[in-house]
């Protein structure tokens, strides 16, 4: 069986400056990857690149063995959810409008939706808590509400790959475990995968299993979360030294304090 998501010998640039050379990548099926580095290195335009939104220089991606670049724009849709840092919620629309957003890639033109897109959309909502705001108007949410609604609409979207951009931003503490507990079992079946930027370690050490972490252009390391998650990893990437304690909970990482 093919990779959902294959890279091979990716390069990209932004700006003239160069993120990644020679990247060679396979996201299968049931996996979940975090991407971490440094503020800058490149993890969004990395993201924007894997959904075919920012050229690459040089390299091939494959989505379900199709080149990327030859997958219809209508059907990709339907087989890649894409998770941006800042929701736009400028149209005057309700929360379960917004939900269904996601079901219109499966639509046909100037089709409406049906029951089960709407029972698909309130099933989301209800999984991230906001199943009693589905008539309140956009513009009345706060940041984690909007977050959680978007989180939303990539469910009902029922997307094969999903790319998420800091999805744990402008959430809480509860909401960010919860959330990423849904995203965690959205992948259970077997048949989707999720990519991820993370800013935590712990976030991502406790809910994905596959890591890539961007050290340089040059050092980009990728592997099972625990072999790439290492103390000397870390402290390449971050430039500060970070420790794996043991606690009666399981291992977390914390900042070496020295000051």
């Amino acid at each position: 069986m093919s990779a959902l998501l294959a890279i091979h010998r990716l390069e990209i640039s932004i700006a003239g400056n160069r993120i990644c050379r020679g990247l060679d990548l396979q996201i299968d099926c049931g996996s979940r990857w975090a991407v971490l580095g440094r503020n800058g290195c490149g993890k969004t335009t990395l993201l924007k690149t894997l959904a075919g939104l920012h050229p690459r220089d040089a390299g091939e991606i494959t989505l379900s063995g199709e080149d990327l670049d030859t997958i219809p724009r209508a059907r990709l849709a339907r087989m890649l959810g894409i998770l941006f840092q800042e929701q736009d919620t400028a149209f005057p629309g309700t929360v379960l409008e917004a939900a269904l957003i996601g079901r219109h890639p499966h639509l046909a033109p100037w089709r409406r939706e049906t029951e089960s897109d709407i029972e698909l959309a309130r099933s989301a909502l209800a999984q991230v808590g906001l199943a009693n705001l589905e008539s309140r108007i956009l513009s009345t949410l706060s940041g984690g509400e909007r977050q959680r609604l978007a989180i939303a609409a990539l469910l009902t979207q029922d997307s094969e790959l999903c790319l998420l951009d800091e999805p744990s931003t402008h959430l809480d503490l509860y909401h960010q475990i919860h959330t990423l507990r849904i995203l965690r079992e959205s992948t259970h079946s077997g048949d989707k995968a999720l990519v991820m930027v993370l800013h935590d370690v712990n976030l991502a050490a406790r809910f994905c299993d596959h890591a890539l972490l961007l050290i340089d252009p040059e050092t980009l390391l990728h592997g099972p979360t625990r072999e790439v998650l290492t103390e000397e990893n870390l402290f390449k990437a971050y430039g500060y030294p970070i420790r794996r304690l043991a606690t009666e909970q399981g291992e977390i990482f914390s900042p070496a304090w020295n000051d």
